[in-house]
């Protein structure tokens, strides 16, 4: 296994929405599938989000975005067959890099849902507030901070 991370390019449009296909409707909504292509068309590539790949296979992407008193955690995915394998681990730890790089002075915060937040929080975040069916019916909003340990 040799994990890469590259940074993202329109060329890579469509293995992302595959990614994000492969998370739904559990973890995405379908209707925010508009919204993360426009993300990535509009987005994606000045603001260097990342890819991940395993070897020459796109498996994950997620990136940064910078608000005025903090720093996001924003659109991360790995590919649905490949949970549980350590891969959103490497994908989230070289965010908080890239975020303590860019942004010494921002907290990191992310807005995830139920399904993701134990992940989250055995990586050091914090729930801040639950919104129920806040990303949509049967997905709630959990925002949640970090807390380096």
């Amino acid at each position: 296994m040799s994990l890469t991370f590259k940074p993202y390019t329109q060329a890579q449009l469509a293995g992302c929405m595959a990614l994000f296909d492969s998370n739904m409707p559990k973890y995405f909504a379908p209707e925010e599938r508009d919204e993360f292509e426009d993300f990535l068309k509009r987005f994606a590539e000045p603001d260097g989000y990342l890819t991940l790949w395993n070897d020459e296979q796109l498996i994950g992407c997620g990136g940064i975005a910078a608000k005025q008193d903090y720093v996001v955690l924003a659109w991360g995915m790995i590919d649905s067959k490949r949970h549980g394998k350590g891969y959103g681990r490497s994908l989230t730890e070289q965010r908080l890099v890239q975020a303590q790089q860019q942004f010494p002075e921002k907290e990191v915060q992310i807005e995830t849902s139920q399904h993701s937040q134990g992940f989250y929080q055995k990586m050091g975040f914090h729930v801040t507030r639950v919104e129920a069916d806040g990303f949509a019916k049967g997905i709630d909003l959990v925002a949640m901070t970090y807390v380096p340990v």
